[in-house]
């Protein structure tokens, strides 16, 4: 019971999650425009193969489209980890009502994706890497006064991983029983070739290189013993820590030269793929997303006005979108000593002027500029980049920036003296 109910970081599945999110808006969001002739009422239906019931859809046009619409909004809510759970919850609800309306082109990978959806949605997989623990943790640094976050907040929470351990049985199962269907029936025409051969020749699978390989008897009889003997490795490789590495690089090996050779839904193996995370060891993708962070004697120091709310304000927000931790905020107030050892000739008047970014070798820029530097260094603000950038900004945006720190004390109440607390 230790191996589903012990808690454990929970950094693998939040990558679950991300990952499981974006395929899933892959595959769905390219019928947005097709909406009305795939899941209003009246479509043209497709059933095909294992789906050959198929429930017609009845929703009225502007309803199927307003729920389909819901439906990738909360695939991209869940994927960023907004609101994870509700939207988890919406997005299973929606996918089990589309899924069965109309098949379009049916594969397991709807299958998988609401079995993933409805373990996750009783997970804690919105605690970790997610917009739901960046809030949380602003909102404790702006109760706390805390101009900064604390350090690995975003993969160091803990929790009961026994939703994670189900998905990862449910993949391992698709390993152990694949096979098994495989050599059903005629299973001595799975393993001469000649069922592998048909198949990757259909035309509704083949590739260039399916008809060219699938034509040659010897190279289909190697790739029947080799996926049945891969999958039933990767099933067991997987629980076995010795084996683990090498049956995530067969796995990997093995999807990706389906994705060659059968013309398949490319989702399908991306989330195959995708599961590998949640046999990785939970540390690992911790000291994975943790080497990206910058050392301390590397970093940028922000000098900002630690009695101006409006800054401590500003410069919050700032480190919270910081998650390469490459700026280190320092209150000109309570460090004025250190900020001397590093910037000997930056007055006291120019920082109370403006923030200062100063770099590791002494080079200093403020204002405008300082948060021209900052938006390279953040992810989050690159977009912001082409604007700061042009023709022109190197003059109005000091203008504009002198005019908001002048007037700063005035955007919060301030003591008669004249400080602004919260």
């Amino acid at each position: 019971m230790t191996w589903l109910f012990t808690p454990r970081p929970l950094a693998g599945l939040g990558v679950f999650r991300i990952c499981l999110g974006f395929v899933a808006l892959l595959r769905w969001s390219p019928r947005l425009p097709h909406v009305d002739e795939l899941y209003a009422a009246g479509a043209f239906t497709v059933p095909w193969g294992w789906f050959a019931k198929v429930d017609a859809p009845y929703f009225p046009f502007p309803i199927a489209a307003a729920l389909f619409a819901t439906l990738l909004v909360a695939l991209f809510s869940m994927a960023v980890g907004y609101r994870t759970r509700v939207s988890t919850i919406v997005a299973l609800l929606l996918l089990m009502y589309f899924v069965p309306s109309n098949t379009v082109f049916p594969c397991a990978v709807d299958r998988l994706t609401i079995l993933s959806l409805l373990f996750l949605s009783m997970s804690p997989a919105g605690r970790v890497l997610s917009v739901d623990r960046w809030l949380e943790e602003f909102a404790r640094c702006r109760a706390e006064d805390d101009v900064a976050p604390r350090p690995g907040y975003q993969t160091d929470a803990m929790g009961c991983v026994w939703t994670q351990q189900m998905i990862g049985v449910s993949f391992v199962l698709l390993y152990i029983f694949a096979p098994i269907f495989k050599l059903g029936g005629d299973g001595l025409a799975y393993f001469n070739g000649e069922a592998i051969g048909y198949a990757v020749r259909r035309w509704q699978f083949a590739t260039q290189a399916s008809l060219f390989l699938g034509g040659i008897p010897i190279v289909a009889m190697s790739m029947a013993f080799v996926g049945i003997i891969g999958e039933w490795f990767i099933a067991v490789g997987l629980y076995v820590r010795k084996l683990r590495p090498f049956a995530i690089a067969l796995g990997i090996g093995l999807h990706l030269t389906i994705l060659y050779t059968v013309l398949i839904p490319m989702e399908l193996s991306l989330i195959m793929i995708a599961s590998y995370v949640l046999y990785i060891e939970p540390n690992t993708w911790r000291r994975v997303i943790s080497s990206n962070v910058w050392p301390e004697q590397k970093r940028h120091w922000l000098v900002y006005d630690g009695q101006c709310t409006f800054c401590r304000a500003s410069v919050r927000l700032i480190t919270m979108l910081d998650w390469k931790r490459c700026i280190e905020p320092v209150d000109l107030h309570a460090s004025a000593q250190r900020i001397a050892e590093r910037a000997s000739h930056l007055t006291r008047e120019q920082m109370l002027t403006a923030i200062h970014l100063i770099a590791p070798g002494g080079d200093i820029v403020g204002g405008f500029f300082a948060m021209r530097r900052l938006a390279q260094y953040l992810p989050f603000m690159w977009l912001l980049l082409p604007m700061l950038y042009l023709p022109g900004m190197s003059i109005v945006g000091p203008v504009v920036y002198r005019e908001i720190a002048r007037r700063r004390y005035g955007l919060v109440k301030c003591t008669p003296d004249g400080a602004c607390r919260l």
